[in-house]
């Protein structure tokens, strides 16, 4: 006989804040063990919110694991510094709002990362990675999907691994590689190509003296688009 037992899970959740000058600050450097992390470009000063959270059967359970999350925020000179650790039943989730001008590098061990309105180079590796109105090159590295809308300036790199990928990207003159599982789906926007060259489950492409390059390695699908 085979008896199931389903114990309620209770959560315990704290949220703190810093605020800092953005006047020198111009580079985020994050190191997250267990959790989110999100920034969301605007005028004015940077504001950090993170949130510590616990769970287990019962409260106790909660706020022991809870208490095993660490982490440490500070702006020093021209770079923003996040790290956090987190033990089993623990994670820290990170907010940031602040300017636009932001080169960021980012790990993720166990957590998605969603930037809004960056300008600037952006490394990221995570789960899930989510770019939004970005401006400049980028190296976007997940286990999981990418989905990245990047304007790139010209002499820019632009590389992309992931299951499945999403790349939104202006008319330009892009030298383009593409190589995915062969069972994948790949849909490319034509950006005026004049050579290509197909493959089981790879794509190459340049369009006039190529100033942008763009590699992207997937295990999933791959969605290339020009957007306007």
């Amino acid at each position: 006989m085979l008896i199931i037992t389903l114990f309620a899970c209770t959560s315990v959740t704290d949220t703190y804040s810093e605020h800092y000058e953005s006047r020198s600050i111009r580079n985020l450097i994050a190191d997250v063990e267990d959790g989110n992390l999100n920034y969301q470009a605007r005028p004015g000063d940077i504001d950090v919110r993170w949130t510590s959270k616990g769970w287990g059967r019962d409260e106790e359970i909660a706020n022991r694991r809870q208490a095993g999350n660490s982490w440490e925020v500070t702006g020093t000179d021209n770079v923003l510094n996040i790290f956090s650790s987190s033990d089993s039943g623990g994670r820290v989730d990170f907010e940031v709002e602040g300017p636009s001008q932001m080169f960021t590098d980012l790990r993720l061990d166990d957590g998605s990362a969603h930037l809004d309105g960056l300008s600037g180079y952006q490394s990221v590796i995570a789960d899930s990675i989510w770019i939004e109105g970005g401006s400049g090159g980028a190296e976007l590295i997940s286990s999981g999907s990418v989905n990245a809308d990047l304007h790139p300036n010209p002499g820019d790199t632009i590389i992309i691994e992931g299951s499945d990928v999403t790349l939104d990207l202006p008319p330009g003159r892009y030298d383009l590689a593409v190589w995915a599982d062969p069972e994948s789906l790949l849909e490319i926007d034509d950006f005026g190509f004049h050579h290509t060259a197909f493959g089981e489950g790879s794509f190459a492409a340049v369009s006039g003296d190529g100033a942008v390059r763009v590699d992207v390695f997937a295990t999933g699908n791959v969605t290339i688009r020009e957007t306007w």
